[in-house]
């Protein structure tokens, strides 16, 4: 019986990653495609300088600071000891390692946090889910604006965004007031997984201003998504709208969180393509623009990722040699 259940979930895990590879594929070769077939549009209107590029760079790096501020904060918050510099390392390697498959860098930065700091997975997906639960609310709220100011300046907003990010924004304002700090679920081990996941969530309902300089963090993020958008689009010579800056950059970080590509190479110019097509751009110019911002943050991760990924490997060595050396003791 055992044996039987181990071999559907096997080939349930099997299953699902060979599908997650073939939408990757189809992904970034479409996405190769239209760039290829595209080349001449984007030579005839782009503009590309070494000052665009030192931005969008300034930018990146700006913001993996902001990442691990609220990591840091985040984690001091259930009393885990840690440096911002550590959390700073931990960005940088799992960025990198997530343009490898199966999201490396997400499995190090769990793995990492268990084996340093002893955070458990559950309680360390809970927090994660808490940062996604401000976020979707930052975006909500910003795509909300977004779109009201495209509507006062007579440009097109389809009914699908408005209900889209309205949805976004009442959710989690819904979820913070639900009494979850009144559930106590039966230290079993399922029931104490569960509270371990919700402990974030009830730590910090009980700490209102945490929340608001998580969701502060959040919106400075924003702003420098923004700012490399708009100076990508720049680079091939289109002015964005501050309006549609409003609607891109909100929407652009909240799917980082989701992995279906390695990086989320080609899903996120995509999204770009699709939502600036949608607040009435240039379908093409968005997508090379996107593009263009997205190989900036490649260089960044592949310039940074490397010694970040090696440090954290020595921190984790050397605590494994020192778990050994007590034991043996």
């Amino acid at each position: 019986m055992l044996n039987s259940l181990y071999s559907t979930r096997t080939m349930k895990i099997k299953v699902s990653n060979l599908l997650q590879n073939i939408i990757s594929l189809v992904v970034i070769t479409g996405l190769g495609y239209y760039l290829y077939s595209h080349w001449d549009v984007f030579r005839a209107s782009e503009n590309i300088s070494w000052s665009h590029i030192l931005v969008i760079s300034i930018c990146v790096l700006l913001s993996w600071v902001i990442n691990s501020l609220k990591t840091t904060l985040l984690l001091r918050m259930e009393r885990i000891p840690i440096t911002f510099l550590e959390t700073l390392l931990i960005q940088s390697a799992s960025n990198l390692g997530n343009y490898l498959p199966m999201r490396a860098g997400s499995m190090l930065r769990f793995y990492y946090f268990k084996k340093i700091h002893g955070l458990e997975y559950s309680r360390l997906g809970g927090l994660t889910a808490l940062r996604l639960l401000i976020l979707v609310a930052a975006t909500g709220m910003m795509g909300c604006i977004g779109l009201a100011g495209l509507w006062s300046n007579n440009l097109p907003g389809t009914i699908f965004l408005w209900v889209l990010f309205f949805s976004m924004f009442c959710t989690p304002i819904i979820t913070w007031f639900l009494p979850i700090n009144k559930i106590n679920l039966p230290d079993t081990r399922f029931g104490g997984q569960i509270n371990k996941f919700l402990s974030g969530f009830i730590t910090i309902k009980a700490q209102p201003r945490m929340a608001a300089v998580i969701f502060s963090l959040t919106l400075c993020q924003f702003a420098l998504l923004s700012l490399r958008l708009l100076v990508s689009f720049d680079a091939i010579q289109v002015l964005l709208s501050p309006w549609v800056l409003m609607i891109l950059a909100p929407s652009v970080i909240l799917i980082s969180f989701v992995s279906i590509t390695p990086g989320n190479l080609g899903l996120r110019e995509w999204i770009i393509g699709f939502l600036s097509l949608a607040a009435g751009y240039s379908f093409e110019s968005a997508i090379f623009a996107g593009t263009l911002d997205h190989a900036v943050m490649l260089g960044a991760s592949f310039t940074f990722g490397p010694i970040s990924t090696w440090l954290v490997w020595l921190r984790l060595r050397r605590d494994t040699k020192k778990a050994g050396s007590i034991i043996a003791e």
